[in-house]
């Protein structure tokens, strides 16, 4: 789980970044974090990918791979890792 709050806060500091869609980037992300913590997979992996459409961001990229391993969808867990591993961290 700790991870996952490292993404959180990966996330925010992206968003603060970002432009007039952080606020709702946000909220979707929050929205996944909740759902993520309550196992509820599926609506976090939605939240997570209207996140990541509003404002691009690697870490929530590993969510979307984290919920799809939790749902045991292991060919798009792999492609999301996959995409994860090939972007490069922020400086």
């Amino acid at each position: 789980l700790r991870p996952f709050l490292l993404s959180v806060l990966v996330l925010a500091s992206a968003v603060a970044r970002a432009d007039n869609t952080a606020d709702e980037a946000d909220l979707r992300f929050g929205r996944g974090v909740a759902a993520w913590n309550a196992a509820r997979y599926e609506e976090a992996l939605g939240e997570f990918f209207q996140s990541n459409r509003l404002v691009h961001n690697r870490n929530v990229l590993l969510n979307i791979a984290r919920c799809y391993e939790q749902l045991k969808r292991w060919d798009e867990a792999y492609r999301y890792y996959t995409d994860v591993l090939d972007e490069r961290p922020p400086a």
